[in-house]
């Protein structure tokens, strides 16, 4: 009997997809990052990114990564903008268990939450502004916008990577490819870089239009100090890195 019980199940254990592994030398919790976002001469805003505590979630160890996009009080006045997004990041794997948007730009108000069930390739999405409600079927333990950035910090990249996501009711391919390598002076200091431009069609922190550009360290840490947006009929908006907090690496069980 235990036999046949073994020869029954065995075609499940032999399909099921074991879940991904990612050494993560790079990020972990207190990390901050603080960036002034400037529009031509003038002064935007701020913007955050930060890694929380690591969080059980659903029986796993995860990270809680945080950015906050907030405009000043003069821009408020014409466009005000109050961005907030929070990905729960597999600290194991990397992949997306869940991301929270909480969308306030001019008169466009959202907040809309992703859930996946990683390891059956589900993503159930729901906008709580409208009400809108939407479950799709995906590869196993994909990427959120924000977990996918994260993901790509800890790879050492060649020449370009692919990646799939999940945002805004859809599944899409994610691009990343290396641009160029450049030098730049921060506020922080002198960094060799390399440039990277990612094709996405996100909303919210990252624009659906346009070309971005992201100046990286070339460290190990691959921290972002330097990112331009070029958008159409808008001109340039460039964020700089003026606040750095290290991480601490988790090592796991």
């Amino acid at each position: 009997m235990k036999i046949l019980c073994f020869a029954l199940l065995l075609p499940l254990f032999l399909k099921a997809e074991q879940a991904p592994k990612r050494t993560n030398n790079t990020f972990g919790p207190g990390e901050r990052l603080k960036f002034e976002v400037e529009y031509g001469f003038l002064n935007g805003g701020y913007g955050t990114m930060e890694v929380l505590d690591t969080i059980r979630y659903r029986g796993r160890i995860c990270h809680q990564i945080r950015a906050i996009a907030t405009s000043n009080k003069g821009l408020s006045l014409v466009y005000p903008v109050r961005d907030t997004n929070i990905s729960i990041v597999d600290a194991e794997g990397l992949y997306s268990h869940r991301i929270l948007k909480h969308i306030n730009e001019g008169k466009y108000v959202r907040f809309r939450t992703t859930e996946f069930t990683p390891d059956a390739g589900i993503a159930r999405t729901v906008d709580h502004t409208v009400l809108k409600d939407s479950t799709m079927n995906t590869a196993n333990y994909m990427h959120d916008i924000m977990s996918a950035f994260f993901y790509f910090r800890t790879i050492d990249i060649k020449d370009s990577i692919d990646l799939w996501c999940v945002d805004d009711f859809k599944q899409y391919p994610l691009r990343v490819r290396i641009d160029k390598r450049e030098t730049i002076k921060t506020d922080l200091g002198k960094f060799s870089c390399i440039v990277v431009e990612p094709v996405m069609t996100s909303s919210g922190i990252f624009m659906k239009k346009g070309k971005i550009n992201i100046w990286l360290t070339d460290d190990e840490r691959k921290l972002p100090v330097k990112v331009k947006f070029k958008m159409p009929y808008l001109g340039s908006i460039t964020c700089n890195l003026i606040e750095y907090n290290p991480a601490k690496i988790v090592k796991l069980p």
